[in-house]
């Protein structure tokens, strides 16, 4: 089967959730043994990264980033990662045309769009072609706006993403939850629905565990921003009640704003609420699982170390990297909690 993702974003270059999910889906698929082909508009590509870290901010005009392209299937020229996943950029400009040509020329079994920023591509491509198209809704813009709090752009988004959900033959919702809030603003969709959750990629472990994991002392990480559309009211109101039940269990909330305290509805030990910070490596929330301690991201001190390595000598905007320490060259730089003797 061969695919065609419609994105304006993809690992390691990234705005938040919906790079990392569609990096997933088109990595675990091309393992699957399907052909991949992903239509980065407008976004930064990078692949074959050394480094293996995410990169944040907005990816600058796709020529400025091309990299050495090949031809395939078609005629067309893509540029092809080690995992056969093929990637074709473009402008804003011309992201509709360049959708159809591909639709065309490398004839694709299905289309999957996962924004609706790009849903002119997808129509266009539905307009003049018979292939099937697939929405992943990886949130629902009214709700992210009555619900979650989120700014009027997010309201003025929703109208691309309803043409978005009336035209696809299939939805695509990440759980049951998702399935449900959906057909509450769409219930006119709700049998073209279908429920497949995000996965995760562990990366391999980078040595062993600093220290063995005290026993009787869970850790619960939380990786997301901390916002309201992210549940973390919840979250917060839940930990006390928690630790009435398991009063030894610790919390890592990985992500920003970082105080959280004052959002509390009661104290919390500092040993046992930690807040990590922005993480800028992927690995970070897993490396705090496995070590049994966070490290916290000081933003500041990675950007000195960009400014040392270069990065300060082009005037342009960078996308923000920050280099994690490896675990390896001791724990005591983080934040330790020992096993009660």
């Amino acid at each position: 089967m061969r695919v065609l993702h419609l994105t304006t974003e993809f690992p390691p270059v990234i705005y938040g959730g919906l790079g990392t999910a569609v990096g997933g889906w088109v990595t675990a698929s091309a393992e699957a043994g399907m052909t991949m082909g992903v239509l980065l508009v407008e976004g930064e590509l990078v692949i074959d990264d050394p480094a293996g870290s995410a990169r944040y901010g907005a990816g600058g005009p796709a020529g400025r980033t091309r990299l050495q392209d090949r031809e395939i299937e078609g005629g067309e020229r893509a540029v092809v990662d080690r995992a056969g996943i093929r990637f074709f950029q473009e402008s804003w400009a011309g992201a509709a045309a360049a959708g159809v040509r591909l639709a065309r020329r490398w004839q694709p079994d299905i289309i999957h769009l996962h924004t609706a920023m790009v849903w002119p591509v997808a129509q266009a491509i539905q307009r003049q072609t018979s292939i099937p198209l697939v929405y992943h809704v990886h949130s629902v813009d009214k709700a992210e706006y009555e619900i979650g709090q989120e700014p009027q752009p997010w309201l003025a988004h929703s109208e691309a993403q309803e043409q978005a959900i009336a035209s696809a033959d299939r939805l695509i919702a990440l759980s049951q939850d998702e399935r449900d809030l959906l057909a509450s603003y769409y219930p006119e969709a709700r049998d073209r629905i279908r429920v497949v959750g995000n996965g995760i990629h562990e990366p391999a472990a980078d040595g062993p565990p600093a220290r063995p994991r005290c026993p009787g002392q869970p850790l619960v990480l939380y990786s997301g921003r901390l916002v309201e559309r992210k549940g973390i009211r919840e979250l917060l109101a839940a930990i006390p009640r928690v630790l009435e039940a398991a009063p030894t269990t610790r919390f890592a909330l990985a992500g920003g704003p970082p105080n959280l305290r004052p959002r509390l509805a009661q104290p919390i030990p500092a040993r046992q609420l930690v807040p990590v910070g922005r993480c800028s490596c992927r690995s970070q929330p897993l490396r705090a699982v496995r070590h049994g301690h966070p490290r916290r991201h000081d933003p500041r001190a990675a950007r000195r170390r960009l400014q040392r390595r270069g990065a300060g000598r082009d005037p342009r905007p960078r996308p923000y990297r920050a280099a994690v320490p490896s675990s390896r060259r001791g724990s005591a730089r983080g934040t330790a909690h020992r096993c009660p003797s």
